[in-house]
């Protein structure tokens, strides 16, 4: 008896340290215990966690301004800029997250946090692209996601109770918590991405990557990422037969029509892609289902005028024309790759979204007087700049054109 006792016994200290170790270097930016210089306020493991952690953390902040999107908006949108006048800004922006996951997160961040006026959301035309045949075929009800535990606004019950407390649970007392944590310790100083308190990610590893392959490395990769998604998968955001719209534009239109009556305030923006980035979609022969979509995201803010509107970055503008150093190690100014662009750039969207006028000659507000010349303009750029792509095409040693039948 007394042996199991002190089995025990030193059993409940052995967690009891693990799990204060975990709190204290909170690997994965959960808990923001106190932060050290040094020894835990680089925090590696935390994009592996990330929509984890964002659904928990979102609503704790309680922020009074949120910003939603995916990883283009999480790079390279800072909450504290000084546009936002020392006001409280959570990024709950994750990798990856479709149109339905950033507005459900957003949506129970929002429920949670009543002081909440303000949502910045940047909309991506790939989130909104689905395969022709599904337009044909007979609508059903997707199943519910697995995530929606994490949301007490979708799971009020018990069973979301025991989830979340499972979850959070896991990432005190776990042994991979625990490796986390000695990983994070020894990670301190080196390149490497790491999530904020406030949710901003520091995409720091593309200045390693930069330092040991060079520019070209990640702009081959983005740029065949996105040829073998796109290429022959027959994609579109509107049925231009019947001009249905893809499932994401009611989800959205969903969205902000019941902010709209909370009286919050919602900025949407279209990113600024790289002229690499529309020059591939123009070669996919999607350049007039990208114009299509901006038109759409227009008629949807129409619906909400009242506390909606929507800026356009990716029109002309010496930013997203930016050359590339090709064979260089060094960053580019504006841009890691093709579609992430840097948080200086991010400043200038945000100035943009704070004064109504675009900063540098970047950016429009879309409304119907101006959307035909944002058309037009587009159009004029890919010509204008056609010869320069080919020539990084050739000097990237890549044929985009021809990538996928060659694998």
């Amino acid at each position: 008896m007394a042996y199991l006792n002190r089995f025990f016994f030193c059993t409940l200290v052995i967690i009891a340290i693990v799990s204060a170790a975990n709190w204290f270097i909170d690997p994965f930016g959960m808990y923001w215990s106190p932060v050290v210089a040094g020894i835990n306020s680089t925090k590696p493991a935390s994009g592996d966690r990330v929509r984890i952690i964002k659904a928990y953390r979102g609503p704790e902040f309680t922020p009074q301004v949120l910003i939603v999107g995916n990883s283009r908006a999480e790079m390279a949108l800072h909450p504290e800029h000084a546009s936002f006048d020392n006001t409280r800004v959570y990024n709950q922006a994750m990798p990856g997250a479709g149109i339905r996951l950033q507005t459900d997160y957003a949506r129970n961040t929002i429920d949670s946090t009543p002081g909440l006026k303000r949502v910045i959301m940047s909309v991506d035309y790939l989130d909104f692209l689905v395969r022709r045949a599904r337009f044909s075929e007979p609508q059903t009800e997707e199943a519910a996601p697995n995530y929606l535990f994490r949301l007490p606004l979708y799971k009020p019950g018990w069973t979301g109770r025991m989830g979340r407390l499972r979850e959070k649970s896991a990432l005190l007392f776990s042994l991979d918590g625990l490796i986390a944590s000695v990983r994070t310790i020894f990670q301190q100083g080196a390149a490497v991405n790491s999530i904020g308190p406030s949710g901003f990610n520091d995409p720091a590893s593309y200045v390693n990557i930069l330092r040991h392959e060079g520019i070209n490395a990640l702009f081959i990769q983005k740029l065949q990422e996105l040829d073998r998604n796109l290429r022959n998968r027959d994609l579109t955001t509107i049925d231009s037969d019947t001009g249905q719209r893809s499932p994401q534009y009611t989800i959205l239109a969903d969205f902000l029509a019941d902010l709209s009556e909370q009286n919050i305030q919602v900025q949407l923006f279209i990113s600024p892609y790289h002229i690499s980035y529309l020059h591939l979609l123009d070669d996919l022969g999607m350049t007039e289902d990208f114009i299509a979509w901006k038109h759409e995201l227009l008629k949807v803010v129409e619906e909400n005028r009242a506390n909606v509107n929507l800026w356009d970055f990716s029109g002309p503008s010496n930013f997203i024309q930016e050359p590339v150093p090709v064979g260089s190690n060094r960053a580019m100014q504006w841009y890691w790759e093709p579609a992430h662009y840097r948080s200086n750039l991010g400043d200038k969207i945000l100035e943009s979204l704070a004064t109504g006028k675009a900063t540098s000659e970047f950016g429009t507000h879309l409304t119907k007087d101006v959307i035909e010349v944002v058309t037009d303009a587009h159009h004029s750029l890919l010509s204008d700049t056609r010869d320069d792509w080919q020539a990084l095409q050739q000097s990237l040693d890549i044929h985009i054109a021809r990538l996928s039948e060659s694998q």
